[in-house]
């Protein structure tokens, strides 16, 4: 196999690279993997905060809904948005009735779903998360053809199609990172060198919805500017300027509605991140 001066280049032509290592080689890398797995599964199972009463962690509406934990917060702020209130003053007051943080201001998630869920409902989500996932499945279906059998295609569309069931439970995608990282792999699935547009376009949507999304799409610009894509990097640059911009007026936005008071962010438990000072 020639080996190419692009790095990613190399890697893509390896086909299947598993095959380039000896036994023992492919069966550690994994067995490193499925631990990784076995660790997020964990730590995602992890019980809440012990700061939290029970009575609090398990109390319910009028409708039986949750009134504690992140999506019963999106649900709060998204109904209130759909009902015609100013989303900022809103998620802001949320965070501070369920004591969650507004410092700093990436801890208020944009409001491109609460926008859109007020616009189309909940059918209307659900709907536009069903022909993502099934298009995500096509297109990775066609992407593995050169590189998989049709029962190792099969399996991975299984795979795929389960990992995303969340779907198919009404309201969960108001939970940004589920609709974003759904928006991101088809992004990823139709992406060709060809034809990127439509998948700058899928990956722009992904941002706005959440903005951790964005390393991917400055990743793909650096394999752009690496293989000399000169039109398509100019276009993955454009759209990282204006995710510069957007994350500055959300900054503003937060910061106009935001009191001294309010609480600063934690951080992530454990060796799940760093504490914001």
């Amino acid at each position: 196999m020639q080996r190419s001066a692009n790095p990613l280049g190399w890697w893509c032509a390896m086909k299947r690279p598993l095959t380039h290592l000896p036994p023992w080689g492919a069966i550690a890398l994994l067995l490193a993997l499925a631990g990784a797995l076995a660790w997020a599964a964990a730590t995602a199972s992890a019980p809440p905060p012990p700061r939290v009463p029970e009575e609090v962690q398990n109390a319910t509406d009028e409708k039986g809904e949750k009134l504690y934990g992140d999506l019963a917060l999106y649900h709060r702020i998204s109904d209130r948005v759909a009902a015609g209130e100013d989303y900022y003053a809103v998620t802001v007051e949320e965070h501070r009735k369920g004591d969650y943080p507004t410092i700093p201001f990436v801890t208020v998630r944009p409001p491109t779903l609460a926008w859109l869920h007020a616009a189309i409902g909940d059918t209307g989500l659900q709907i536009l998360a069903i022909i993502a996932l099934l298009g995500t499945t096509l297109a990775w279906e066609r992407k593995l053809a050169d590189r998989a059998n049709l029962a190792e295609r099969t399996a991975a569309a299984i795979c795929l199609a389960m990992s995303a069931t969340t779907v198919f439970t009404p309201r969960v995608l108001l939970m940004h990172d589920i609709t974003s990282g759904l928006l991101l792999s088809l992004a990823m699935g139709i992406y060709t060198p060809r034809r990127w547009w439509p998948a700058l376009l899928v990956a722009a949507a992904a941002i706005f919805i959440r903005e951790l999304a964005a390393p991917f799409v400055a990743l793909w610009l650096a394999f752009a500017v690496m293989d000399r894509r000169w039109r398509e990097a100019v276009a993955v640059a454009a759209l990282m300027c204006a995710v510069a911009l957007a994350l500055y007026l959300h900054a503003g936005a937060v910061a106009a509605v935001r009191l001294p008071t309010d609480m600063p962010s934690p951080g992530w438990t454990g060796m799940l991140g760093l504490e914001w000072v």
